[in-house]
């Protein structure tokens, strides 16, 4: 990890941060950023087939998750 010094910090609030985050033994915590660093996931290395997507259920996914009125996800969705 690079360190720093207060000198390079911005503001006043970067300095308090960066003076508590000081206080703390264990930090930065290895386990921690080991976590997000190891890769968990298997990406495939070919793929056997595509499928068309499915228009209505993406367009209700969109919906709930992102908000997405149906006319924007086919608008953004049709030309792939």
């Amino acid at each position: 990890m690079e360190k720093i010094d207060e000198g390079g910090l911005l503001n006043p609030i970067e300095v308090v941060v960066y003076r508590k985050a000081r206080s703390v033994p264990d930090l930065p915590q290895t386990k921690v950023i080991s976590e997000f660093l190891d890769v968990k996931d298997k990406c495939p290395k070919k793929i056997q087939s595509w499928k068309r997507p499915q228009l209505v259920r993406l367009q209700d996914y969109a919906l709930r998750k992102l908000e997405w009125p149906e006319e924007y996800t086919e608008e953004k969705i049709l030309p792939l």
